[in-house]
């Protein structure tokens, strides 16, 4: 079963990113086995419907991008805030902290 974040790629795109491969479809159990099952920055429970998987350095060469290493599993809401500037006022200050660095370590590499 396709989960809504694949879909998503599929139909928000003419053809699907390169990135998005056997390895990508293979490593998103191992992420979110490793992640517990829970967004890696708010912690709260992912599903089928919430989850995404955030590529943390997008740079990285193909055969690289999509090792467990690479991968967080996050829900829909934080993977938002990470690509986006928009600040959040109502978020704990852990929270913010782990956005920030995550939002850091794209910044960085994309640079």
């Amino acid at each position: 079963m396709l989960s809504s974040h694949f879909i998503n790629k599929i139909t928000h795109s003419s053809s699907i990113h390169p990135k998005y491969n056997f390895e990508y479809f293979l490593n998103r159990g191992y992420v979110l086995n490793r992640d517990r099952g829970n967004c890696k920055i708010c912690g709260v429970k992912l599903n089928g419907i919430t989850i995404e998987f955030h590529h943390i350095n997008e740079r990285l060469p193909l055969k690289l991008i999509n090792r467990v290493p690479n991968l967080a599993s996050v829900c829909k809401t934080c993977h938002e805030l990470v690509h986006s500037n928009e600040i959040k006022l109502n978020l704990s200050k852990p929270i913010l902290r782990k956005l920030n660095r995550m939002r850091e370590k794209l910044n960085k590499v994309s640079k």
